[in-house]
């Protein structure tokens, strides 16, 4: 998938929902003075370039309400929160400590 097509969801379809699509990530949404130190081999680094973050980001904006609700955070961290709780088998508090607590979940 290009990112043009979900840039275009992203811009005219919901206004309200934040995502930052593959072609623009430049393979990380946050920055931490790790980033040099990061193993570039570690398997979440390696997992992150496998995910087809559009296609899911394209499904996902399909069962959401562009009319209503607040803007929302960037989709590609509530995907990558939720693929974290469900292959770590986590709870709600599960994942956001885990996710705290490892630098390679964020």
């Amino acid at each position: 998938m290009h990112g043009n097509s979900v840039s275009y969801i992203k811009f005219h379809a919901f206004k309200m929902v934040k995502y930052t699509d593959q072609n623009t990530i430049n393979s990380r949404i946050f920055t931490t003075p790790f980033d040099n130190n990061l193993d570039k081999n570690n398997r979440w680094v390696l997992l992150e370039k496998t995910i087809p973050w559009d296609n899911m980001a394209k499904v996902f904006l399909k069962r959401l309400d562009r009319h209503k609700g607040r803007a929302s955070i960037d989709l590609r961290i509530v995907m990558g929160d939720m693929f974290v709780q469900h292959s770590l088998n986590l709870t709600d508090m599960g994942t956001i400590l885990a996710i705290q607590k490892n630098i390679y979940l964020q």
